[in-house]
This record gives C-alpha cells, structure tokens and sequence, in this order.
C-alpha cells in the first residue's frame, strides 16, 4: 500500500488529529453534563466517564507508569470505558422500560 501524500508533515498532521480529538472530547462532554443537568438522566454522565477514562485519565496514567505497564493500562482504560458505555445503555434501557 502506498503512503498518501497529504501536504502535511506527520507531526503537524498529528497535531491537528489531537487537537480535533481534544476538541470533540470536550465538546462531547460539556453538552453530556447539560443534559444531565437538564433531563436528570445518568445517560450522558456515563457517556462522559466513557470519554475522560479513555481520554485525560489514560494520558495521565500513561506518563506515570514504565513503558512496560501501558499495554495493562491501555487495557484497562478500554476496559473502563466499554463498561460506562455499557452502564450507559443500560440507564437509557431502565429509563425507556
């Protein structure tokens, strides 16, 4: 397969994708906890924990263990997170039921 050529540097590139995925993290989040706020569902607080577990509280994790733990903590997190998608539909199940 051959290497697409973007006009961007891979840095760069990099760069722009983290700060889109920061962008939509938080933007996702902010409007999750004003639906909780507003419909007193725990719906969009688990879609939330989903999004920071996999996200900031990964980061931060990763930064403080050896290099040889990150696989078990990318695990983990991933763990984490389909787990609060999980609670996630299940709230939203018991609500409509």
């Amino acid at each position: 397969m051959k290497p697409v050529k973007t006009g961007m540097e891979t840095e760069d590139l990099l760069v722009l994708l983290r700060l889109m995925n920061f962008g939509m993290g938080i933007l996702t989040v902010l409007f999750s906890f004003r639906l909780f706020f507003k419909n007193k569902s725990l719906f969009p607080l688990f879609i939330a924990a989903a999004i920071i577990t996999a996200g900031p509280v990964e980061d931060l994790i990763m930064s403080r263990v050896s290099p040889e733990q990150r696989p078990v903590i990318d695990q983990l997190t991933s763990l984490g997170f389909l787990v609060f998608l999980f609670l996630a539909l299940l709230s939203s199940h018991l609500k409509a039921g």
